[in-house]
Parts: C-alpha cells; structure tokens; sequence
C-alpha cells in the first residue's frame, strides 16, 4: 500500500496539472466546435445565395482554424509533458538528498528538525522496507519525535475530509505503531467502509507483534457484519500466532460461517496448535465446518484413537465435500482403511474418487489396492480413476519425482460442472 507522494490532500490526477490541462483542452475543444458551427451555417448561407468567393473566404477561415487549434494542441501537449517530466526529475532529486540524510541520521548524524511531505512519504517506505532492522524503529521514533503520529491520529479521528483521513489512516498503517492501535480499534466502527478496511489492517499489522494484547471485544466487532468472511480470515492470517484467542472465539460461535472460517483460518495458521478443535467440530451439524475440521485433522497431529472413528464415520457423510475431505483426513492413519477407501472409489462425486485414489497412492499397501481396482472395481469411473492415478504413479517414477498428492490442507476446490455425470 503506497503512501501519497505530495503534501496536497487531492486526487492524482490534479496532484499532477492534469486538471488545468484537461481544462483547456477541453476549452479549445469546444472552441473549435463552435467555430466550425458558425463557419458551416455561413457558408450554406453563401453557397444558397450563389456568392462562391465569400464561400472561399470561409472555407480558408475554417482551415486556418484548425490548424491553429491542432498547433496549439500539440503545444500544450508538449508543455505538459516538459513540465511533469521536470517535476519527476525534481522529486527524484528530493528524494535522492533526503536517502542521504536518512542514512546520516542513522549513522549517528544530524537529527532532522522537519520533514516535508516527501520526506514522510521516504521514511515511511524506507521503515516498511527495513521492518525488521533496528533502524526501522529509529525511524519510528523520529516520525513521532516531530509530533507527525500524533497529527495523523487527529486527521484520521475528526478530519471532515474523507481524503484527507484515509491518506492519514495509510500513513498510520505503514508506520505500525502499536500505540495507534486504539486509533485502528476506534475506526474499525466507521460508517465509511474505505476507513474500516483500513483500519482493519493496520490493526491486524499492530497485533501481529508477539505479546500484543487482543482487545476483548474484537471479536464481536469483526463478526458483527461489517467486514466480510475473507476480510476477517486475511486478518486472522496477518495477525499470526496472537489470533489463537480470536480463532478460539469464532469456533464457538453459534453462526455457521464463522465457525467455518475459525477452522479454516486455524488450518492456515497452524494444524498442529489447533488440533483439539477437530474433535468439537467434527461432530459440528453443519457440513462446511465438519469438512474443515477434517482438514483440520489431516494437517494436525491425531489426538487420540477415537478419532479414527470420527474420521471414518464422515465418509459415509451425505454431504460430497465431507466424504472428500474424510478421504484426505485418512492420509493421517498409519495404514490406510482400504476396505473404506475401496468404497469411495466408487463414489458419484469425482472429487472423492479422487481424494481416495491419491490417498490410496501414499502407501504400498494402497497402491497394490489401486492397481487391483484399476481391472476389479465394479464402477468404471472409479476403474478410470485407478488407472489414472496409477499411470501418474509411473510416469513420476520414471521421472524420479517423488509421487505424492496435494499436500493436507489444501482448500477443496468447486467442483467442475458434470464432472459427476454418470453414463
């Protein structure tokens, strides 16, 4: 997210005299038309009266026009392409000085006393570049040593600018100052939905420190439907391991998309930390988050044997995802279950066929069952399965690429139209 490259508080385009520059364009513009206007009726007026010299007069009239216009076009084409392109080499200049100064100062130099706008916009590009050296937070320091912190939180709290508080809520973000985060917090509750989504990740970048608090009502102010699931799960993802209680939270709310996201997000961040969650949710009524609990399981380290049980009870799950994914969670049995295995191979949908095929291939034991189903199984389309996981099994032996199916985890994708038809 790019910070704003001039002190004005205005749009690019006028930032860079394409307003004035579209203006009288569009002067001559309409000059012309109204010329030629004029000049056409006169010289129908002419042409209808029969005087053919003042015709020629007014034909002549009508090329010189156009060509003046067309000249003074191009000029001030010209002139604006000169301008802007001395303004760039300008600002390269600036901030050519201001790197040097910079690299003074944190060599031990001269503190800067004021920074122009250029000057904020280098720091804070150069301090999400170096977020992780110790000059990052020299310049942090420096930034809210000048009082420049504090002025964004005004302008991003009570500015009656929208402009002019976003600009300032993105300077925040790229600063991630942890002592902004009540800013963050407060505008996370923002009518405008441009300031919440900004809000949202600048609070997600301050929270990502470790040892950062949670704020005990985030979690309501997240699912309380002003930011949508993949916001919330982008956030969760940012904020890294300090998510834990929010996941936690999630997984035990009473409304199905946010349990869905709780274990998908927990899948993301880490299978193992959050593997206790997929003995509550395996058994949860709502098939989108049983699917996830089963990814949950496949990624994470199994709790106990009575887990197996649940796993293998999902494959016989009305629901297709739930009987995939219950193929894929097996992956994490020590031998796999054939004989259930051998059954979804039979399945109508093609994304469990598949799944139970891939998961077949990672043992020995499963792929002597593979190749038996490749002539055996009484359903052809898991028959051609068979053969097509076994012919991709050859083909990376013979390439001496390590076989393997996409790894646990993995989102399962919508699955193709008519790729369940039966013959």
């Amino acid at each position: 997210m790019a910070a704003p490259r001039s002190a004005d508080v205005q749009p690019m385009w006028r930032q860079f005299q394409l307003l004035p520059f579209t203006g009288m364009a569009l002067g001559i513009s309409v000059t012309l038309t109204l010329t030629m206007v004029v000049f056409t009726y006169l010289l129908f007026l002419n042409l209808f009266a029969q005087s053919f010299s003042r015709s020629l007069v007014i034909v002549l009239g009508v090329l010189v026009v156009v060509s003046l216009t067309t000249v003074l076009l191009t000029v001030t084409q010209l002139t604006y392409v000169t301008v802007t392109a001395r303004q760039d080499r300008d600002v390269d200049a600036q901030r050519a000085a201001w790197q040097t100064r910079f690299d003074r100062f944190l060599a031990g130099g001269e503190v800067p006393q004021h920074l122009s706008a250029l000057a904020q916009d280098e720091l804070l590009q150069r301090r999400e570049a170096q977020a992780d050296h110790p000059d990052s937070a020299r310049l942090a320091a420096l930034y809210a040593g000048l009082g420049l912190r504090e002025r964004d939180e005004a302008l991003a709290l009570r500015h009656r600018n929208g402009t002019t508080r976003a600009l300032a809520l993105e300077r925040l973000v790229l600063l991630r100052d942890d002592r902004t985060l009540p800013v963050f917090l407060t505008l996370l509750r923002d009518a405008r939905g441009s300031l919440r989504n900004l809000a949202l990740l600048g609070a997600a970048r301050a929270l990502s420190v470790p040892g950062a608090p949670i704020p005990p009502d985030l979690t309501g102010v997240l699912t309380s439907g002003a930011f949508s699931t993949q916001q919330v799960r982008e956030a969760l993802c940012l904020i890294g391991p300090p998510a834990e209680p929010l996941v936690r939270h999630m997984a035990a709310d009473a409304r199905d998309r946010w349990r869905e996201l709780a274990v998908d997000a927990a899948t993301r961040l880490d299978p193992q930390r959050y593997a206790d969650l997929a003995d509550t949710l395996l058994r949860d009524p709502t098939p989108g988050v049983r699917a996830g609990a089963l990814r949950l399981y496949a990624g994470g380290a199994p709790l106990h044997p009575g887990m197996h049980a649940l796993v293998l009870a999902q494959a016989q799950d009305p629901a297709w995802a739930v009987r995939a994914m219950s193929a894929q969670a097996m992956r994490a049995f020590a031998q796999p279950p054939t004989v259930v295995l051998w059954r979804l191979l039979g399945d109508p949908n093609w994304w469990v066929r598949q799944h139970a095929a891939q998961t077949l291939a990672r043992s020995e034991a499963g792929r002597a069952v593979l190749g038996r189903a490749v002539t055996e199984h009484p359903d052809r389309f898991a028959r051609d399965m068979a053969r097509t996981v076994t012919a991709e099994l050859t083909v990376a032996a013979n390439l001496t690429v390590p076989a393997g199916p996409s790894a646990p985890g993995v989102p399962l994708p919508v699955e193709p139209a008519g790729a369940a038809a039966r013959a």
